[in-house]
């Protein structure tokens, strides 16, 4: 049997009520926050200096966003490599800034961090509603995985756990699990 031979089936139902409720909350919460992020546009985002960035957003979303997402659908390498191209092109963006505006702080680098938070809180409102529809236990970007490698035709890893999650997504599956295992 080859890769192209595998079957890939739909998994059944996998997470709780209250770990659907709660991805729904999630999804709502971070598609509200793009909106907000969205309508105070890339000025608000950049006029007020470095201080007024979601810095744990940027962190999320390059170990979430980049890593997570490219790792769980194509493999680990792939994740290393979108943070390292992001870097780069980070770093591209911070050296035009300096050469052109005469400053970090400015554009084309605050248009990079901007456009990049503002993806990952929509890719996460994404992931949140594939979470529920695939029904994927853990983190909402292990169902853009997941998706990802069902349209691959890739099978999900032997033994692989559930993604962790920031959120304690993760966790909340795991208690829905035993607590539904007892009764």
């Amino acid at each position: 049997m080859t890769a192209r031979d595998v079957q890939v089936t739909a998994h059944r139902r996998r997470i709780g009520p209250m770990g659907g409720a709660c991805r729904l909350l999630l999804t709502a919460v971070m598609a509200f926050s793009a909106v907000l992020i969205a309508s105070a546009g890339i000025s608000g985002f950049s006029e007020d200096g470095p201080g007024s960035v979601p810095w744990f957003v940027l962190g999320a979303g390059i170990y979430y966003g980049l890593y997570q997402t490219a790792a769980s659908g194509f493999g680990r390498r792939w994740g290393i490599r979108a943070v390292i191209a992001f870097a780069v092109v980070l770093m591209g963006a911070g050296a035009a800034a300096v050469a052109f505006e005469g400053e970090l702080w400015a554009a084309p680098l605050t248009w990079l961090l901007y456009g990049f938070v503002l993806g990952f809180l929509i890719l996460t409102a994404i992931g949140g509603l594939v979470s529920l529809a695939l029904g994927t236990p853990g983190c909402e970007f292990g169902a853009v995985g997941e998706l990802i490698r069902r349209l691959r035709g890739v099978p999900e890893p032997e033994g692989a756990d559930p993604m962790w999650c920031i959120f304690g997504m993760h966790r909340l599956d795991q208690w829905e699990v035993r607590r539904s295992a007892r009764a």
